[in-house]
């Protein structure tokens, strides 16, 4: 049987993960540099995660270091740790040569750092620990299987079929048995949002903790929930959690500055026609005054001519 061969991303996918694991630039900026969707964007990394296509790390290069205890000088790489405030690095040098990728990335894993797609995920010893992001796999409960094969055993031969069905729905975790006088009921499985692993967390802490100010601020610049998700490719619920316990409310200091200059703004403008109001005022009464005084001139003249015949 023939396989068929998996087709490579485009050559701009790799070109866009460079730009945004290697230079920070973020997705929406490079499809627009692209011309693509930014939903486009995230297929093609995604592709390049799941398939294995993920280009070999760029690290840092050094030129001529001198060893301490030789005096050799040697080249190498280094690594930096993405937390914000940490000074921690790490050096893989040789004395001849350049240092492979590969290898260099093992050093650093061997030394107990996480070697990230890009500079901002690389974590150090210390912030690294013994965190390793791992994917959980769920096991079908025997009894579940169980219970749902002898369902099937049990029915007529017509029926076999649909509890068959049933069974391997259940193996997939779509459904679970439900034991109600002795038969079983299927119940729709809901689907949770998954809690992020202690790496992720780390990572979205020091996120916010660079662009959060404080409670009565908020976010710097035009920073949100929205977009520390889409910077760091992480869930916008599980930064909005993380932002709530620790930091405070979602607000920003950009929006409650034009929010206070447009009140401003319409407090000037509120004054400005208080101001006219007042002056159509004062002329009207100064108008009333004066038409009020000659009423009473010609009420004078009036009462004269009246005397005088």
């Amino acid at each position: 049987m023939l396989i068929k061969a998996k087709t490579p991303p485009p050559k701009w996918a790799f070109d866009a993960w460079d730009m945004h694991y290697n230079k920070g630039i973020r997705r929406q900026d490079i499809a627009d540099h692209f011309g693509k969707h930014l939903s486009r964007v995230g297929q093609v990394f995604k592709q390049i995660k799941e398939e294995g296509w993920m280009p070999d790390r760029k690290f840092e290069p050094i030129r001529n270091y001198k060893c301490s205890q030789t005096g050799t000088l040697m080249n190498g790489v280094m690594l930096r740790c993405g937390v914000a405030g940490c000074k921690n690095t790490i050096k893989h040098l040789k004395a001849h040569g350049t240092c492979n990728p590969q290898h260099s990335a093992q050093y650093f894993r061997n030394k107990g750092w996480i070697v990230g797609a890009g500079p901002r995920a690389d974590r150090c010893s210390e912030h690294a620990g013994n965190i390793r992001a791992t994917k959980s796999e769920t096991k079908m409960p025997e009894t579940a299987m169980s219970a749902a094969l002898e369902k099937a055993k049990q029915k007529p031969a017509e029926q076999i079929k649909e509890g068959l069905k049933e069974a391997l729905s259940v193996a997939k975790g779509e459904t679970k048995p439900h034991a109600v006088h002795g038969t079983v009921h299927k119940e729709t499985k809901v689907i949770a949002d998954p809690d992020p692993t202690r790496e992720e967390r780390r990572i979205i802490f020091a996120k916010l903790n660079e662009v959060y100010l404080d409670e009565d601020t908020g976010y710097s610049k035009d920073w949100s929930d929205q977009k520390v998700a889409h910077d760091l490719g992480v869930r916008k619920s599980w930064v909005a959690k993380i932002r709530d316990e620790n930091f405070g409310p979602d607000i920003n200091s950009q929006q409650l500055a034009a929010l206070v200059k447009d009140i401003r703004d319409r407090a000037d403008d509120l004054a400005a026609v208080g101001r006219g109001i007042q002056k159509l005022k004062d002329e009207v009464n100064e108008k009333y005054a004066f038409f009020e005084k000659l009423q009473k001139e010609l009420e004078a003249k009036i009462s004269d001519l009246t005397q005088k015949s």
